[in-house]
């Protein structure tokens, strides 16, 4: 009995002694590392840094592996930054319509392997931007040739750029907009065609789908394929000439092909036809002014070719507003004048006489002209121009005359001639333009033209010409002026009747 005892006392103190050897084991074992899931950011078809973190307790090193890649991108290996971190580099593939990306990774230390842990991506678009030429500048061209230069529209940012071309005549372009994915290169041909020869200034407008607009500088300069001579065409009809009056202009084709040249012109142009211009050649063209036009008139002259159109400007002076014409009167070279002495006296435009020197016979011719036709024209508010032909050549000097009106003492209306002393004499080829200035613009002023041999004796007199006063808002004034000149003329005239009668 007691060695039973003994031997149950025994086995209880070895049960004793075994069980707290078991639970001191199982308290140093090390748990396996652990890893977060994370969530990140990413632009479209760009690359971006993932940090990963990992828990562990012990002492072993970590290990990071990528367990599953992402489907729309590459992610690299990791590298270890410190004991529970490491860095990986996500690039994605940039495709369309995809907003999301995922990967999962796990680490390993001391032979265990934690559990896996997702990384969720989230894609962004990025903002695109745009790169253009700064400014286009064509280089010179004949008017109808063609220059295409091309316009490349690069994406340097991100998403998809996009909008609208507009572009300033004479250039054109193949495309009205663009499309350009991001990193991509869009081409589009820009058409510089001028048809008239000068500078050209222009812009290209891109306007993107947001309503943003950049603005591209154009700069060209077309010349002409022909040579216009003279570039400005003045023809004068004077009262004498017969039929209608007419001027000459040169076209020379400065290129190495044929021209086939059309004419534009008014009615009051005759038709020109059709002119047919070899490589270099030049040609001369006669323009006729049609019968019917008897006013002055300033037209340009159409002159289209193949895909050009150049103009010249005619001024044409059929029939000038202030025109004083003689072509009824004899055509009178010589008038015989008696002299009976050594001395006869001459009259003179003031309407004094003048002793005439002769050393010639007692019966000698002295050279007269018929009446001079004077045109005169305005040239601003206080200034005219007369002119007149000077081909006999008799004439040594001018003088213009102008008419003054005053009453004497007794009433009666004397009329006088003061030479003006500023006029400006121009000899132009067979004319002579006389420049007057300055005039008051206000009134009307009444001139003549006399001419003078080399001793001041004079040889003809034009007849008198109007300066009317100038047309605008003081019209009023002058017809009241015009009034008043009436009734004075009228109470002079019949003061000096009234004299007549009483004397």
């Amino acid at each position: 009995m007691e060695s039973c005892i003994r031997r149950s006392g025994f086995l209880l103190f070895a049960l004793f002694l075994a069980v707290p050897t078991y639970g001191d084991i199982r308290l140093q074992s090390t748990p396996p590392p652990q890893v977060d899931a994370l969530n990140a950011r990413a632009m479209r078809g760009q690359t971006t840094k993932i940090m990963l973190r990992a828990h562990h307790h012990g002492s072993g090193t970590i290990w990071f592996h990528v367990e599953q890649s992402p489907r729309h991108g590459k992610v690299s290996d990791p590298r270890p930054i410190d004991d529970n971190q490491a860095e990986v580099i996500y690039q994605n593939d940039g495709t369309e319509a995809v907003g999301t990306d995922r990967f999962t990774y796990v680490v390993r230390a001391d032979n265990q392997v934690s559990s896996p842990a997702e990384v969720r991506i989230q894609i962004e678009e990025p903002a695109p931007q745009l790169q253009v030429p700064a400014r286009f500048d064509f280089d010179p061209i004949l008017t109808g040739e063609t220059e295409i230069r091309p316009l490349t529209i690069t994406n340097n940012g991100g998403g998809l750029l996009s909008g609208h071309l507009t572009v300033s005549a004479p250039w054109r372009i193949t495309a009205p907009t663009y499309r350009v994915r991001a990193g991509a290169t869009e081409t589009i041909e820009l058409i510089f065609q001028p048809n008239e020869s000068r500078d050209f200034v222009g812009q290209i407008t891109l306007k993107d789908d947001g309503g943003r607009e950049n603005i591209i500088p154009l700069g060209g300069r077309a010349i002409a394929p022909i040579v216009l001579e003279p570039s400005f065409l003045r023809i004068e009809k004077t009262a004498r000439q017969n039929g209608p009056g007419s001027g000459f202009f040169s076209l020379t084709n400065r290129t190495e092909k044929p021209l086939r040249l059309k004419f534009e012109t008014s009615s009051r142009i005759e038709p020109i036809g059709e002119l047919f211009l070899g490589p270099k050649e030049k040609k001369r063209v006669e323009l006729v002014l049609a019968a019917n036009a008897n006013v002055s008139i300033s037209e340009r002259i159409s002159i289209v070719g193949p895909n050009f159109r150049e103009t010249l400007p005619v001024e044409a002076i059929a029939n000038p507003a202030v025109q004083v014409s003689s072509s009824e009167a004899p055509e009178q070279t010589t008038k015989p004048v008696e002299i009976t002495g050594s001395q006869k006296p001459m009259p003179t435009s003031g309407g004094s006489s003048q002793p005439v020197e002769l050393s010639t016979s007692p019966s000698v011719e002295i050279p007269t002209q018929p009446m001079v036709s004077v045109r005169a024209r305005r040239l601003d508010s206080s200034r005219w121009e007369l002119s007149w032909s000077t081909k006999t050549g008799l004439t040594a000097r001018y003088r213009i005359d102008e008419r003054e009106l005053a009453l004497d003492p007794s009433g009666q209306l004397q009329v006088s001639w003061k030479p003006l002393v500023t006029p400006e004499f121009v000899k132009m080829g067979d004319s002579t333009v006389a420049k007057l200035e300055p005039l008051d613009p206000k009134r009307l002023h009444v001139v003549k033209v006399v001419a003078l041999d080399n001793r001041d004796l004079t040889i003809w007199e034009s007849a008198l010409i109007s300066l009317l006063p100038q047309e605008g808002s003081s019209a009023g004034n002058h017809r009241w002026l015009f009034i008043l000149a009436l009734v004075l003329g009228a109470l002079l005239f019949l003061r000096w009747r009234a004299t007549r009668v009483a004397a």
